[in-house]
């Protein structure tokens, strides 16, 4: 019984470290399908995704309005996906990263995004509060 109590802490720790959801989006307002500024998002995108060893998987997205979407490969449990899709007159842009503690690759990505989404478009980045869910 002892034993039990000195291993409990542990078990709640491994429980609660669970329930996160490691997702972040963001928004840019006035881009256009076939837009030079869609063609400058999925340049930017592949860029981050070079840094941080995602692979470009777009004809595996499930969502029909998709921009870009790059996943990590050969992982099957919460993998780090970036995709990039056209909703009305924005692009939403998503990173996720599965639940519990954040993968690196998660990490990396989300440092390098906004400062290279700002240096392309400026203002028309947002953060979307509450996040636009995904199909």
């Amino acid at each position: 019984m002892k034993s039990i109590i000195y291993y409990l802490p542990v078990l709640v720790l491994l429980i609660a470290g669970c329930d996160t959801m490691n997702w972040q989006q963001y928004r840019i307002a006035d881009v256009a399908v076939g837009s030079p500024d869609a063609t400058k998002l999925r340049t930017t995108l592949q860029t981050v995704a070079d840094q941080t060893g995602l692979k470009d998987r777009a004809q595996d997205s499930r969502e029909p309005a998709t921009l870009a979407f790059y996943t990590q490969p050969e992982v099957r449990n919460f993998r780090v996906d970036l995709g990039a899709r056209f909703t009305n007159d924005v692009v939403l842009i998503d990173l996720v990263g599965g639940f519990g503690p954040p993968p690196t690759a998660y990490k990396q990505a989300k440092r390098l995004l906004m400062p290279a989404l700002s240096a392309e478009f400026g203002s028309r980045v947002s953060i979307p509060q509450p996040f636009v869910p995904i199909r």
